[in-house]
């Protein structure tokens, strides 16, 4: 999609009452128009904020541009602060990059910034209390994420977060509950915010989730889960429909919507 494209289907999102975006991926770091992207997405007068998932690599030399563009936050993805891990599991020796973006990007004030932690069975459980104090350190919210069954890896290194849930809680001055997927943010006694994210067989979670998403090929994806009941609206867009029609298929999308785990 072209970034009046993108822009376009975006303000169709928000004549239907959506007033938040995050740009996601992949990585949308990569795109060399993503700061143009951004820029009219700004310009939809009912976004209220910008946000973006990043796995940090070229964060720290476009941090600045990605604010002046109209950015609002970020999330990183970082799932250790062990250099010989980090390798393994993302195939590249990037680590200190990711730390001096995540560094720039507090810094130039996107915040807050989220660091989102996979949590992987016998890979990083062990690290959990060290990327708490980082983050505490570093000026970041800590996301633990709970691995979805996406994927041949699920079996091997999926591990639920209820135990850590519960050691959280007994170390927390406040737990806040986000109206969006019911998920917990514990406030700890260090002033640190960990939030944690379970969405496998929570069905309270997918019952308040309230995300559609918009694929790189240009469908509606009412669901991360699903692939069966996606809806084309870039080609319909292309083909010049009027904007009763293309609002009509963004109705259609979220109709279709339904918790995955019920």
């Amino acid at each position: 999609m072209t970034p009046d494209e993108i822009a376009k289907i975006t303000g169709l999102a928000a004549k239907l009452g959506i007033k938040k975006v995050k740009i996601t991926g992949g990585e949308p770091l990569l795109r060399s128009d993503i700061a143009e992207i951004i820029k009219k997405i700004r310009q939809i007068e009912d976004i209220k904020e910008i946000s973006m998932t990043t796995n940090g690599v070229l964060l720290n030399e476009k941090a600045l541009e990605m604010k002046k563009a109209g950015l609002n936050r970020v999330n990183v993805s970082l799932d250790t602060i062990n250099p010989v891990k980090y390798k393994n599991i993302t195939g590249v020796d990037a680590l200190k990059k990711v730390q001096e973006g995540i560094e720039k990007a507090v810094n130039v004030g996107l915040n807050p910034v989220k660091i989102n932690m996979v949590i992987l069975k016998d890979i990083n459980t062990d690290e959990i209390e060290t990327m708490i104090e980082w983050a505490q350190n570093k000026h970041v919210i800590l996301q633990l994420i709970e691995l979805i069954p996406l994927g041949r890896l699920y079996e091997q290194y999926h591990d639920d977060l209820k135990e850590v849930e519960r050691k959280l809680r007994a170390i927390s001055t406040r737990v806040v509950e986000r109206e969006m997927q019911k998920r917990r943010k514990y406030y700890l006694k260090t002033g640190v915010e960990v939030e944690v994210v379970r969405p496998v067989h929570n069905s309270e979670f997918c019952a308040n989730c309230t995300r559609i998403r918009l694929t790189s090929n240009g469908f509606l994806k009412p669901c991360l889960m699903r692939d069966d009941n996606l809806q084309d609206i870039l080609t319909p867009l292309r083909r010049g429909e009027s904007e009763k029609r293309l609002l009509e298929i963004f109705k259609n999308a979220i109709m279709v919507r339904e918790p995955y785990y019920k």
